[in-house]
């Protein structure tokens, strides 16, 4: 057996380059070369294997062709590109997804891996299989439970994340800013101290903050990343809200006519219909995870307490794992859509793979026992 056969459809390997951590993608491959430029000795990069640290990892919706692969379905996989050519990434690449017949073998044989010497990386890539999302927050806490430790290069957020979150965090410190420096309101000190809180840049000019919050060193830069992970759940369900109806919508289009086959429409409407409501549902979770943050921090940024803040902060990590699988399923749902209609609100689609899509969609969600009398989030 050998790697699956030369790869170009999974969006454009470009694209997928450009991202840093998300919820689909873990770029090992960018952490990697970006370490090499600067010669940085010290850096330890998540896998033993070369091959593997030069990999881009995907979570993948599996498409009817590919099924056959698969003993145990579930309906997202984990596929591992390996680019032919890092230095030009449009001439595809090779790929074997995670738990796939003889997955372990194929990689073993295609890149030189002993089975046993291998076996920690073999660990880290069913890790990264079993985890529900690659977003950093969640993804750093799933590994450091099962005692792996990547540098944090691997948890940065991506460039485009970034700069989208950007005017959504400013609105957001800008309430905290004035008790913590001292009436410091301008729009240079905002946006500096919002980039350094994307970007994970600890230094001095933050100390303000940190002595606001009575935490130590630190507790502060577990802290502030806590607080840069409930800032992007935040952004994202925002993101997320309006485009849960609009896909049931989609779905309600794409329909065939009743009048072809009655039995199979009213099943398919029944599946849509559910899908709908666990969607809705899985989304009012999330949102009531994000409300505990948002109370918390209501209180910090008028004045009154910090302590329910630092308190928040300090407990957060406990809460990504639940948070980030929700966030993650939602978020794969929606751009899953969105790649198979290619963003066009009025598609054909055959009844029989209508009919495959609505079980794997219904599926993804049916797992999560949530709440539907959870209050939807409202967005400040």
């Amino acid at each position: 057996m050998a790697l699956n056969r030369e790869d170009t459809s999974t969006r454009s390997l470009a694209g997928l380059y450009s991202s840093a951590s998300t919820s689909r993608v873990f770029n090992a491959l960018k952490v990697f070369q970006a370490h090499q430029q600067i010669d940085d000795a010290t850096f330890k990069p998540i896998f033993a294997n070369k091959h593997l640290n030069k990999s881009l990892i995907v979570k993948h919706t599996l498409r009817m062709d590919e099924r056959y692969m698969f003993q145990y379905l579930g309906c997202i996989v984990t596929k591992i590109l390996f680019p032919i050519d890092v230095e030009n990434l449009n001439a595809g690449a090779r790929y074997v997804y995670i738990g796939q017949h003889g997955w372990m073998d194929i990689l073993a044989a295609d890149l030189g891996m002993d089975r046993q010497e291998s076996s920690q990386d073999f660990a880290v890539l069913e890790l990264l299989d079993k985890a529900p999302s690659f977003d950093p927050f969640l993804l750093r806490e799933w590994l450091a439970r099962a005692g792996v430790y990547p540098p944090d290069a691997y948890f940065m957020l991506s460039n485009i994340d970034v700069s989208k979150m950007e005017s959504f965090v400013f609105s957001e410190v800008s309430r905290l800013v004035a008790n913590a420096f001292a009436g410091a309101t301008t729009h240079e000190t905002i946006i500096k101290l919002v980039r350094k809180l994307l970007n994970s840049s600890y230094d001095e000019e933050l100390e303000p903050l940190r002595l606001v919050l009575g935490l130590s060193r630190m507790e502060f830069r577990d802290g502030l990343f806590a607080w840069k992970g409930f800032l992007y759940y935040k952004w994202m369900a925002k993101n997320i809200q309006p485009l849960i109806p609009r896909l049931i919508t989609d779905l309600g289009r794409v329909m065939p006519p009743r009048r072809n086959d009655p039995e199979s429409f009213d099943a398919m409407e029944s599946m849509r219909r559910k899908l709908g409501r666990d969607m809705v549902s899985m989304f009012n979770a999330a949102a009531a995870s994000v409300n505990l943050y948002e109370t918390s921090f209501k209180d910090l940024s008028e004045g009154h307490s910090a302590k329910g803040f630092r308190e928040f902060l300090l407990s957060a990590p406990d809460q990504f794992i639940a948070l980030g699988e929700k966030m993650g399923i939602l978020s794969h749902l929606l751009h899953s859509w969105q790649f198979r209609t290619s963003g066009k609100r009025v598609v054909s689609i055959k009844s029989d793979e209508l009919w495959l899509m609505l079980q794997e969609y219904c599926e993804c969600v049916a797992p999560m026992e949530v709440r539907r009398e959870d209050p939807v989030f409202e967005f400040t």
